[in-house]
Formats: structure tokens, sequence, C-alpha cells
């Protein structure tokens, strides 16, 4: 009897764990599925990404329509992403890739996703370097001042309309690198010297600039640069609710900071006309 009921509590033992290393290739199998497929959205996105700024740079006529495939992709990616998170967490056994991936994704979606998958993204080991970034836009999409220096703001240049990009207000300029390299992050001037590589224009420190200049975008001269940004309470200062009302919602929409800056720039040149 004893020998017996040894026997079938070996057996069911062996059952057990047989059913664990099942599961657990069942599970690395799912993974490796899941990692394939993520990075196949990376690249997409990240190719789609590189033509739009191609074209933006270039005053391509292909630039809308890259936009709307643009939108396409990260709307198709946001979902299944969205859903992987919601069902199953960040699972085990994906990629270091895929986690990339999904950051990614989330990075360039609203930011009420940003805030809720934040959390999640801490965790991770590999997206230590990248979670400033997520931070940084955060605050800049809240109309607050950055932590980290990784996001770039947008103005035009009065005089041929070229696209002039700013360094988001940052909210300790003095102690900037101090503070990435706490992070894992290079200095300020070898990360922007990167974005200026891959947008191919020179981005501008300007501590002088407060949040407000780019919050409500309405354009002025600012002789320092030759562009135009909003001077807060300057002469070009308008009062009219339903132009306050439309600018809050396109600053609010789930669109770039390029694609804010331009509709926003589209609207207060109406309105000028409109009103001469």
């Amino acid at each position: 009897m004893k020998k017996t009921t040894f026997y079938l509590a070996l057996i069911t033992l062996i059952l057990i764990l047989v059913s664990c290393a099942t599961a657990k290739s069942n599970n690395t199998q799912n993974g490796n599925q899941i990692s394939r497929e993520l990075k196949q959205m990376l690249e997409a996105e990240q190719d789609v990404r590189e033509r739009f700024i191609t074209a933006r740079r270039d005053n391509s006529a292909d630039l809308e329509s890259i936009r709307k495939e643009m939108q396409t992709i990260d709307a198709e990616n946001r979902a299944y992403v969205i859903n992987l998170l919601d069902n199953q967490g960040l699972s085990e056994g994906l990629s270091d890739e895929a986690y990339v991936a999904i950051f990614a994704i989330i990075q360039h979606s609203t930011v009420e996703l940003q805030k809720k998958y934040i959390p999640l993204f801490r965790e991770i080991t590999v997206l230590k370097t990248l979670v400033p970034l997520m931070e940084d836009r955060i605050l800049m999409m809240s109309g607050q001042r950055q932590v980290y220096g990784t996001q770039v703001g947008f103005a035009t240049n009065n005089d041929d309309d070229e696209k002039i990009m700013f360094l988001w207000p940052v909210e300790n300029y003095e102690d900037l690198d101090e503070i990435r390299e706490s992070m894992g992050l290079q200095p300020i001037s070898e990360y922007l010297e990167i974005m200026e590589n891959q947008y191919n224009q020179k981005i501008i420190t300007d501590e002088a600039l407060c949040v407000e200049h780019f919050n409500q975008s309405i354009f002025v001269k600012n002789e320092t640069h030759n562009i135009m940004i909003k001077e807060s309470g300057g002469p070009t200062q308008i009062e009219d609710p339903d132009f306050k009302l439309k600018m809050k919602e396109i600053w609010e929409s789930d669109i770039s900071t390029e694609e804010k800056g331009e509709l926003i720039k589209k609207m207060f040149n109406e309105y000028q006309n409109k009103n001469e």
C-alpha cells in the first residue's frame, strides 16, 4: 500500500513537471511569435517616420500621404499593443527589441496611454534609457517643463517659412547633464547633435523660453533667432473664445507636436486674414 501510494505520488509529480515544462515551452513559443510581430511593427513605424521626416524637411508633395500612412500604422500598432498589455502585461519571454517596440508604439500614442503604461516600463531594465523620453513627453504634452531634455518644440522662420527646432524648456538647465547621466543618457550636447543629424536641422537652446511660448503657439517675431513664436502677453495675443477653444482642441489632440504647430499656425493666419 505504501509502495502504491509512493508510485502514485511520483507519477503525479512527473505529470506536474511535464505540464509545467509544456506550459513553459508554449509560453516561449508564444513569446517568440509576439516578439517577431512586434519587431515588424517597430520596423514599419520607424520606416514611415524616417520618410515623414525627409518629406517634411524637403517640403515634399508626398508629405500628406505619408502622414496618413503613419497614422494608419500607428493606429494598428497601438490596438495590438493595448490588447497585449491589458490582457498579458509585459509577458516573459519577449526579446529586448520587442520591449523597445512596445515602448516606441506607446511613445507615439496619447498622453493618457503614456501615463497608463509608464509604470510598467519603469520595471524593464532594457528600457531604462528610454523611459526619460516618455517622462519628458508627458510633461511636454501637459504644458510643463521637461526634466531630461529629450523633447523639442517647433517654430517657424518669418522670412521663408523655414521650420526651426527648439529644445523644449527644461526645469534645470544648470544640472541637466548630471540629471541625464543618472539615467544613463549622454550629455545634452551629444544628444542634440544626434537629433540635428536626424532632422538635418539646427536645434536652438534658449533658456529664456518658457512653455507658454509653445503651449499657445501664437507666432510673433523673435529678433534673436529670426523666427515666429508666441510672446506671452504680446501684441498678437488673441482673446477670441472660439479661437482659444479650437487651439486647445488641437493642442490636446492625438497628433504630433509638429502637426499641432502647423495646424495652429494655419488657423492663426486664417484668423488674421479674416480680421484685416
